[in-house]
């Protein structure tokens, strides 16, 4: 199965064996997306650098959570670039989830709330 989207999360933790966690988006809904240690090292650029990604895996269900194991990456990132976004990068740092956009993501949050 091949799946396309945009990069929203990537999270590789000490305790996860060399896994990395993906959230993707694409127009329909959002998809998890499971990379193993070895996938990753052989698109070890192409993981950490697209911000749009296109993905051949296969999808994976268990306990009623769905994911998509990926077996191969290609960056479609030049695509990404005429829309002029970028990804949003979380990164953990002693314990607490650090945003790198915080202050427009507040600012966001602050006009949303405003106009209710």
């Amino acid at each position: 199965m091949r799946f396309a989207g945009m990069v929203i999360l990537r999270q590789r933790s000490e305790t996860a064996s060399g896994v990395t966690f993906m959230l993707m988006e694409d127009e329909h809904d959002l998809v998890n997306v499971i990379v193993w240690r070895h996938v990753a090292e052989t698109y070890r650029r192409v993981l950490v650098e697209s911000n749009l990604l296109a993905i051949d895996g296969e999808w994976q269900v268990a306990d009623g959570s769905c994911h998509l194991i990926a077996h191969r990456l290609a960056d479609l990132s030049q695509s990404w670039n005429t829309v002029g976004m970028r990804s949003r990068d979380y990164h953990l740092e002693r314990g607490y989830l650090k945003l790198r956009h915080v202050q427009s993501l507040v600012d966001k949050v602050i006009r949303v709330d405003t106009d209710a």
